[in-house]
């Protein structure tokens, strides 16, 4: 197990901007509910559906009524539609969460990380078409060779 989420909002993302320091497709969007809570979503862009994220995610949290004395994963649960909700504690496992196209929300005062997920087929496709771009020097093109076991 990694370094703990921190019930500081905003030292959390400054750990989270140095961990994707060098990585340009890292989307940070601040913003909060109902105008006093601060939240912060993180995705990688190509991974996640940007106007998804807007529509499905942000606008729901932000507009509706909803009762923000919930923790973080049942605010979610009640407000949010989506297939797959995970409570993660460490950064760790919010970074391999991002990797996987998941989208992570962090609140200020919560030492917990949530990650919405949703279909995962359009991220396995993008990675076996950034993999067929790395791999396009081979005759035969693998799963063994992009997903090595």
């Amino acid at each position: 197990m990694g370094q703990k989420i921190f019930p500081d909002l905003k030292r959390n993302e400054e750990q989270l901007r140095l961990i994707y320091d060098k990585c340009s497709d890292v989307v940070f969007r601040q913003f909060t509910i109902q105008g006093t809570i601060p939240m912060l979503l993180i995705y990688i862009d190509g991974l996640s559906d940007k106007t998804a994220i807007e529509k499905q995610v942000i606008a729901p949290l932000m507009w509706e009524e909803n009762n923000p004395s919930l923790q973080l994963q049942q605010l979610v649960e009640q407000t949010i539609d989506v297939s797959q909700v995970e409570e993660c504690c460490d950064f760790p496992r919010v970074t391999e969460l991002l990797s996987s196209g998941s989208v992570v929300l962090l609140r200020d005062s919560e030492s917990v990380a949530v990650s919405l997920h949703e279909q995962q087929l359009f991220c396995f496709l993008y990675l076996l078409f950034r993999c067929f771009c790395c791999c396009c020097s081979f005759l035969t093109l693998t799963p063994e060779i992009c997903f090595p076991l």
